[in-house]
C-alpha cells in the first residue's frame, strides 16, 4: 500500500518490471518509508533469497499479520558469521594490497591510507574504516573492497556516508561475472547504484597501471539498445573495458564515478522509444481512419471542394494539407536528409497539397479559380519527413496525370498519363524502382524525363 495516497498495489506487478526497475525500487525503499504492508501497516522493503528473486519483505512478525516472514537471526548475527567475527580473510588483504601497490604506481595520487579511520564531519561518533584512501587533483578517494555478500544498509549508509564528506566511493571486486543468474544481489546493488557500472581489480590491471603510471581498472558495463519492437522493454548488452582513471567522468554533487554513462543514454533510448511509440499509434490510427474513410467521403469531398479533380471520389485524405511550400529539408539525427515544417523541430506527418500558380490567365485556368479558389495539382502523404503511401497528381483542368507510391521517402511503383487521358506509353517504373517517368504541359508537350534507380531519382535530370 502507498502511504502517501493509500492505494493498494499489485506486488506480482510490481515485480514483473525490468530488473533495472526493480534495483532502482530496491534502493528506494531502503531510504524512505513509501510502502506498507496493507495487512498489519508495517514498512516493506525489498530483500533477495536463494532463488535470486525479489520479493517484498517487512522485517518482523506483526501481531495479527497473516504474512509470517520467520526471521531467526539478526543482521549482526549474519555478518559475524559471514566474517568469522570479522576477522579479514586471504582473499581480501591481498586485493587491499593490490589496490594500494596500483595507486602507489600512479604520481596524480596522494596521501594513500590503508584502513585509517575516517570521522564524520558533523557526527564525531559517527566513522567509517575504508580499505583503501587516497587524494588525486583536490578530490578525495576511497576503495572498498566487496568480495561476499552484504545487506543493501551498509551498501546504502557507506555511500552516504563518504557522500557527507565530500568523498568519492569506488567498490572494487576480483571479478565479475555479465550473466545475471550467477551476479549476487550485493554485485546487483552496487551496479544499479553506480550508474550501472562496476569496477575489477586483479593482476593484470595491476601490471597495466605500473606501465602506464596511472591506476587502470577493469570496468564492466551495461549499454541501452532499441528493442526490437517498439512495445517491448529497453533491451541492455554488457560491455567491459581496462580503463585508465582519468578517463572515469566524476559527478561533483554525487560523488560518483563511472566510466560509461548509462543514466544518459537510457534517458536518450527511452524518449525515442517514446516518440516512436507516439508515431505508431498515430499511423495506426491513420490506417483506422482511412479505414472508415467510405462513410466521411461526402464531407470531405464538400469540406475541400476537390470535385473537379480526375478520382477525387477514391482519395483518402482525412487530415488538412499543408502547402508545400512551407516545408523545407533538414538534416535529423536519425532520419537524414527529411522534410520539416519551418520553425518546427519534428518531422512532418501528414498530407501535403501542391498548388498550381498560373502562368497565364487562360479561360480554364480563370474559370476554376474563380469556382475553387486555390488550384491543386498534386496531394502527397509524409511520415516522419518522407513521402509515404500513395501521391496523387493532375494537369491544371484537374485531368488526372500520375499517381505514385512510396514508402519510406523511395518511389515503389508509379502509373502516368498524357492530358488526353491515354496512359503514357514510356513511363514505367519497376517493382525495384528503376525506370523512368515523362513529365508534360498541359498542352501535352514532353518537358523531362526522369530516371529512377533503386526508387531514388538522380539530381542530375534528363
Amino acid at each position: 500500500m502507498d502511504v502517501q495516497t493509500c492505494e493498494v498495489l499489485s506486488a506480482s506487478k510490481l515485480l514483473d518490471r525490468p530488473e533495472l526497475d526493480q534495483f532502482q525500487l530496491r534502493h528506494e525503499l531502503e531510504r524512505n518509508r513509501k510502502w506498507m504492508c496493507s495487512l498489519c501497516y508495517e514498512p516493506v522493503k525489498l530483500r533477495g533469497g536463494p532463488n535470486r528473486k525479489l520479493h517484498f519483505w517487512h522485517g518482523k512478525n506483526s501481531p495479527g499479520c497473516p504474512v509470517e516472514t520467520g526471521l531467526k537471526l539478526s543482521k549482526k548475527d549474519i555478518e559475524k558469521r559471514k566474517w568469522n567475527g570479522q576477522k579479514e580473510g586471504p582473499a581480501h588483504k591481498r586485493l587491499k594490497q593490490l589496490i594500494e601497490k596500483s595507486l602507489r604506481a600512479d604520481n596524480s595520487f596522494s596521501d594513500i591510507r590503508v584502513e585509517q579511520r575516517q570521522i564524520s564531519k558533523s557526527e564525531k561518533f559517527d566513522w567509517r574504516r575504508p580499505d583503501v584512501a587516497a587524494k588525486r587533483n583536490e578530490r578525495q578517494f576511497v576503495f572498498e573492497i566487496q568480495l561476499s555478500t552484504t545487506f543493501l544498509t551498509v551498501i546504502i549508509g557507506r555511500s552516504r556516508f563518504y557522500k557527507d564528506q565530500d568523498t568519492f566511493l569506488c567498490w572494487v571486486f576480483d571479478d565479475f561475472s555479465t550473466l545475471p543468474n550467477q551476479q549476487k544481489f550485493t554485485e546487483k546493488d552496487i551496479l544499479y547504484s553506480n550508474n550501472c557500472n562496476v569496477f575489477v581489480a586483479n593482476d593484470e590491471t595491476l601490471k597495466q597501471s605500473v606501465a602506464n603510471q596511472e591506476l587502470t581498472l577493469e570496468c564492466y558495463y551495461m549499454v541501452p539498445k532499441y528493442p526490437e519492437s517498439n512495445e517491448a522493454d529497453i533491451q541492455h548488452e554488457w560491455c567491459s573495458e581496462t580503463v585508465r582513471f582519468s578517463d572515469l567522468n566524476f559527478v561533483e554533487d554525487e560523488c560518483q564515478l563511472f566510466y560509461f554513462d548509462h543514466r544518459k543514454q537510457y534517458e536518450e533510448v527511452e524518449s525515442e522509444l517514446k516518440k516512436k511509440r507516439k508515431e505508431e499509434k498515430a499511423r495506426l490510427d491513420r490506417q483506422i481512419r482511412e479505414s472508415n474513410f467510405e462513410t466521411e467521403i461526402d464531407q470531405i469531398v464538400t469540406t475541400y471542394r476537390w470535385s473537379y479533380l480526375e478520382g477525387y471520389e477514391s482519395l483518402r485524405v482525412d487530415t488538412e494539407p499543408i502547402d508545400k511550400d512551407n516545408l523545407e529539408k533538414r538534416e535529423s539525427r536519425t532520419l537524414g536528409r527529411v522534410s520539416f515544417i519551418r520553425n518546427e523541430e519534428r518531422p512532418y506527418t501528414g498530407w501535403v497539397k501542391i498548388i498550381l500558380k498560373p502562368k497565364s490567365s487562360s479561360e480554364s485556368a480563370s474559370l476554376l479559380s474563380e469556382q475553387f479558389g486555390e488550384r491543386i495539382v498534386g496531394l502527397e502523404y509524409y511520415y516522419l519527413g518522407k513521402k509515404d503511401g500513395n501521391a496523387h497528381y493532375w494537369y491544371g483542368d484537374g485531368a488526372r496525370k500520375g499517381i505514385g507510391k512510396y514508402r519510406d521517402g523511395l518511389l515503389l511503383s508509379a502509373v502516368s498519363w498524357l492530358p488526353n487521358g491515354e496512359i503514357c506509353p514510356i513511363a514505367e517504373i519497376d517493382l525495384d524502382g528503376n525506370g523512368v517517368l515523362v513529365e508534360y504541359d498541359d498542352n501535352g508537350m514532353e518537358q523531362k524525363r526522369i530516371y529512377y534507380r533503386n526508387g531514388r531519382a538522380p539530381k542530375r535530370r534528363h
